[in-house]
């Protein structure tokens, strides 16, 4: 599960939680900001693993920038939550 925060309520709304789940050292807010494509200030910080690779984490902030072109403008949530990398299983 890859999990991005909007940059403006990291700090207020978020805070708590995001300081509890990087407490542990096994994850961190990624520095990149993820801007909305779409003449948007809306921006994100995403949620990533220490252990990521550059690849990965590049791989994750595409899955972001997607979520956020195709069906999340102009309301954006306060936080987008992907499952990125699990395969379903088709019944």
């Amino acid at each position: 599960m890859t999990t991005a925060y909007r940059s403006d309520l990291v700090g207020t709304v978020y805070q708590s939680e995001i300081a509890s789940l990087v407490a542990d050292l096994s994850v961190k807010l990624d520095p990149a900001i993820l801007s909305c494509p779409k003449r948007c200030p809306v921006q994100y910080r995403l949620l990533i693993s220490r252990e990521a690779t550059e690849a990965e984490t590049v791989k994750h902030q595409a899955e972001v920038a997607k979520a956020l072109h195709q069906q999340y403008c102009p309301h954006h949530p306060p936080k987008i939550e992907l499952d990125i990398g699990v395969k379903r299983e088709q019944r």
